[in-house]
């Protein structure tokens, strides 16, 4: 997904979002040859001990804004591109 959105930012030449997500990798990622930092790094570790929290984890991920933000931009950056 990430690799998507940076192909459609530099086809629409958005160089400035292109550069605030360069400036987003960590000096020892880019070593490691990343060039941009689409999303943002986290991680919550939780034991689901019932099916009642495994449903309301499942239901959290289907549901994230997050997820529905980053659905929004590729369809906006694929508008973009069909401009063009």
């Amino acid at each position: 997904m990430a690799y998507e959105i940076v192909k459609r930012l530099e086809l629409v030449v958005k160089t400035t979002l292109l550069e605030k997500l360069e400036a987003g990798v960590k000096a020892k990622e880019g070593k490691k040859g990343k060039l941009h930092q689409v999303f943002k790094e986290s991680y919550d570790s939780k034991e689901c001990f019932n099916q009642n929290f495994i449903i309301q984890k499942s239901d959290y991920m289907h549901k994230n804004p997050v997820w529905l933000n980053v659905l929004h931009l590729v369809s906006v950056l694929y508008v973009l591109r069909t401009q063009h």
